[in-house]
């Protein structure tokens, strides 16, 4: 059974014997007991209600607790997320602009390529002019040749005939 303030407060002894205790006495230290266990109950009231605050604001603070590491761990996982989409994405401009570059290099070899034909045909083209032109002047050359022969012989005749 507990005892509350007001039991002993309300408490009343039989007397039984003459010379027994002083009631007045018994009666004032019944009420110091009363006094004391009041204030300790009322102190123990304080620390329970101050308890369930701070047991409330500890589950609050679990809460918060949970949430942040669940946090971080959405960052870590956006930050690994977003390096591994970097690291992709540098990956791809750089096999795109070796790509373009190996693309450039063999259009250039192209280029070269159809410029060494270009300069070989002219090449070709030049001496096939030369020599058409180099017989071209040998037939002038037999032309003229055969022209100072017949006026040689035109002038011998001419001569001769003078005589």
């Amino acid at each position: 059974m507990r005892i509350t303030p007001n039991d002993i407060q309300n408490k009343q002894f039989k007397t039984r014997y003459i010379n027994g205790f002083d009631i007045d006495e018994v009666s004032n230290f019944m009420e110091a007991i009363r006094e004391e266990m009041e204030e300790l109950l009322k102190e123990n009231d304080r620390l329970r209600n101050q308890l369930n605050i701070k047991d409330s604001q500890l589950i609050e603070y679990k809460k918060i607790d949970a949430l942040m590491r669940e946090t971080l761990l959405v960052m870590q996982r956006t930050a690994e997320e977003y390096e591994a989409n970097a690291r992709a994405q540098a990956e791809a401009i750089i096999l795109e602009a070796q790509q373009r570059a190996q693309k450039m290099l063999l259009e250039k070899k192209e280029e070269i390529n159809k410029l060494r034909e270009e300069i070989n045909e002219m090449k070709s083209a030049k001496r096939h002019f030369n020599d058409e032109f180099i017989r071209y002047l040998e037939s002038q050359r037999r032309i003229i040749d055969m022209h100072d022969e017949e006026e040689l012989e035109e002038g011998e005749i001419m001569i001769n005939q003078q005589q």
